[in-house]
């Protein structure tokens, strides 16, 4: 997989993105809408992470936004996590705030012994 995938709705409190998978890891990015007022909304952003293999997995975690300013990605959070075989995550970011008529561009990458995965990434359409 390359290049940007994102997935939008316009009715929902959550968006999540397309799945990338890197060996028995299959992960995607999400992001709630948690704040709406008159000049911005904020978003949650948090990696959805399974482990579909027999065996543990032991990954890092990349998760950015999009700062218009800078015109570039910003790191919010790094992580690791083991996941057990057949278990799933959740990791969270910190929040995002984004002026109104504005997306909200967010996205994350999981590194295993296996390699580096693709970019998940996710787009919130304005919710202001």
């Amino acid at each position: 997989m390359s290049g940007t995938v994102g997935a939008a709705a316009e009715s929902t409190e959550t968006v999540c993105g397309t799945e990338v998978e890197l060996g028995s890891l299959v992960y995607q990015m999400c992001s709630d809408v948690v704040h709406v007022g008159e000049t911005s909304y904020g978003t949650q952003p948090f990696m959805e992470a399974r482990n579909r293999g027999i065996s543990s997995v032991d990954l890092s975690l990349t998760l950015q936004h999009w700062d218009p300013a800078a015109s570039g990605w910003a790191t919010d959070s790094n992580g690791s996590r083991t996941l057990e075989a057949g278990s799933s995550t959740r990791y969270f970011g910190p929040p995002s705030f984004w002026p109104c008529g504005l997306n909200a561009q967010e996205r994350g990458q999981a590194t295993t012994t296996v390699g580096t995965g693709d970019w998940a990434d996710v787009i919130t359409p304005p919710a202001c």
